[in-house]
């Protein structure tokens, strides 16, 4: 089991790199990843022009178990916008900013053996 669990963190930190170049070249200003608390973790903390975005990324290499995109909860929602609050109160020169919560999702495509990244803003 260990290394099944080293599996799905390296996908997740490659997908997590692929959304992050992917929105630099989008314009977006990278501030922070993997901001953790204990509701959770952030994935990926950006500035989009004045906007602070919290990013959700989600990587499916299969579909039988969903989507990525139904992969986030509400549940998760939930506990990315406590953990986005914590992330305020540790860093005040954020605070007067509008906030969005955006989703990365990237799929495997078996056929092509390319990932396709899909950006939603405001996802949620």
């Amino acid at each position: 089991m260990p290394w099944t669990l080293r599996k799905i963190n390296h996908q997740g930190e490659k997908a997590e790199k692929s959304a992050l170049q992917y929105l630099k070249k989008q314009g977006l200003k990278f501030l922070s990843k993997n901001f953790a608390c204990t509701y959770g973790e952030l994935d990926l903390i950006m500035l989009d022009s004045d906007t602070l975005t919290f990013i959700e990324v989600r990587f499916r290499s299969k579909s039988r178990f969903g989507s990525p995109a139904e992969s986030i909860t509400q549940s998760k929602m939930k506990k990315i916008r406590m953990a986005a609050n914590i992330f305020l109160q540790h860093n005040s020169q954020h605070k007067r900013r509008f906030c969005r919560f955006d989703a990365v999702t990237i799929t495997h495509d078996d056929d092509s053996n390319q990932n396709r990244l899909q950006w939603t803003k405001g996802a949620f």
